[in-house]
């Protein structure tokens, strides 16, 4: 997993993921899907803009664009398949 800036060779195991977010690639806006860890705990109780940077500057944090959107699709199903095989419920 990796950004073109960030951690590209990143390794985060799904037994480690309490919670997959998501937010769907639009036209206008990139989409995103962290994996959050115990790390992220503080982060996932904020619901402001301070905590959307947060997220999209997470090296957890796998970003999409609207181009990429079915790739995002899969990214998201197998990620989410993998944690819940691992550790259950992915979406707390």
């Amino acid at each position: 997993m990796g950004k073109v800036t960030g951690a590209k060779d990143s390794v985060i195991p799904l037994g480690d993921v309490i919670t997959v977010q998501f937010k769907e690639p639009t036209r206008l806006v990139n989409g995103y899907v962290p994996l959050a860890t115990e790390q992220d705990r503080g982060q996932l109780r904020i619901a402001t803009a301070e905590a959307q940077k947060a997220i999209a500057n997470n090296f957890r944090t796998v970003l999409f664009t609207w181009n990429r959107r079915e790739t995002y699709a899969a990214y998201l199903a197998a990620v989410t398949a993998g944690a819940q095989a691992q550790r259950g419920n992915p979406f707390g």
